[in-house]
């Protein structure tokens, strides 16, 4: 693998933890995570070869639109319909199954120990506030109060870190 390659690996697993800490903590990926997930996805394509494949940027476009429709259904969060593709970008579509089967899996158990947590009176409280985080609840003034739900990002973070370290 070459150098830069490795190197943008390691950013995109860098931001796709800090997606899945963010969501965890406030319930909001940031827009600028997942711009810098897209932005670190495409040169990682880019080094590797993939990129700008008609093919590619298409089903890019059709996992979006589904994504969409996810979030317009209220199944999804807006941050995760945008992570979704964002992380696709960057993988070659011969490892989007291994993406999207980890992340439809750590997304149950995601659901699980949150529903779990629910039903023994588990309370999320605010706790200490990254950067990131205090940035992206200044953005979006709804999300000072806490949300529940299920931080979605976690599973996505899981499906795309496995895709990105697998061999393709």
């Amino acid at each position: 693998m070459p150098e830069m390659a490795m190197v943008l690996r390691i950013i995109v697993s860098i931001l796709l933890g800090i997606a899945a800490h963010t969501d965890i903590r406030a319930r909001i990926i940031p827009n600028i995570i997942t711009a810098a997930v897209a932005t670190a996805g495409l040169l990682h394509a880019g080094v590797e070869g993939f990129l700008f494949s008609a093919g590619h940027l298409a089903l890019v476009g059709g996992l979006f639109a589904v994504c969409v429709g996810l979030f317009a259904a209220g199944a999804i969060g807006g941050g995760d319909a945008k992570l979704v593709p964002a992380v696709a970008l960057g993988l070659p579509v011969a490892s989007w199954p291994a993406f999207l089967f980890v992340m439809a899996i750590a997304g149950g158990m995601v659901a699980l120990v949150m529903l779990l947590r629910e039903r023994m009176g588990g309370r999320r409280s605010a706790g200490a506030r990254t950067g990131v985080e205090t940035a992206a609840l200044a953005a979006d003034p709804a999300a000072a109060e806490l949300r529940g739900g299920v931080p979605y990002g976690v599973a996505i973070a899981a499906g795309g870190l496995v895709a990105l370290w697998l061999p393709a």
